[in-house]
């Protein structure tokens, strides 16, 4: 009976001390979770903006290939 009783009590304890517990448990995993995404932002970032310039060049600037392919003045293309 006293087993029992003492089962009761250290989980009626228990379930009043765990929530503050898991509280603060999320708490540092959503810190983790912030800072391995800023990590992963900040480390793909000159990646992407390099790519970003290279497309915006290349839209202002065609490469000369396609230059020469486009209105050529041959109907037919460049093997007649």
């Amino acid at each position: 009976m006293g087993l029992l009783f003492g089962s009761i009590f250290g989980l009626s304890k228990g379930l009043s001390v765990l929530p503050v517990y898991l509280k603060i448990g999320d708490i540092y995993i959503n810190q983790l979770f912030t800072l391995i995404t800023n990590f992963a932002d900040k480390s793909i970032n000159p990646i992407i903006q390099i790519k970003i310039r290279y497309a915006v060049m290349r839209s202002i600037f065609p490469p000369k290939s396609r230059i020469k392919s486009i209105g050529a003045g041959d109907q037919n293309g460049p093997n007649g």
